[in-house]
């Protein structure tokens, strides 16, 4: 199977995204009783970076149904 540069280029933006889940987790969990600029932008960015699991589980969803399976 040739390697797909698009993909790992999706797969590399998802751990990014995976990391700003983190990131921003800190931020919205110290900020949760206040709505100020900073839980607005970091629940901004944590709501963008929502996708990231699921794209992970289709792309490995992907690699797996297109690998040739010999028996």
């Amino acid at each position: 199977m040739e390697r797909k540069d698009n993909l790992d280029l999706l797969r590399c933006l998802s751990i990014l995204m995976v990391i700003v889940i983190h990131v921003s987790a800190t931020h919205l969990l110290g900020n949760a009783t206040q709505m100020n600029t900073n839980f607005a932008i970091a629940n901004f960015y944590d709501s963008i970076s929502r996708t990231a699991v699921p794209l992970f589980i289709l792309l490995s969803g992907y690699f797996t149904l297109s690998q040739e399976q010999k028996f």
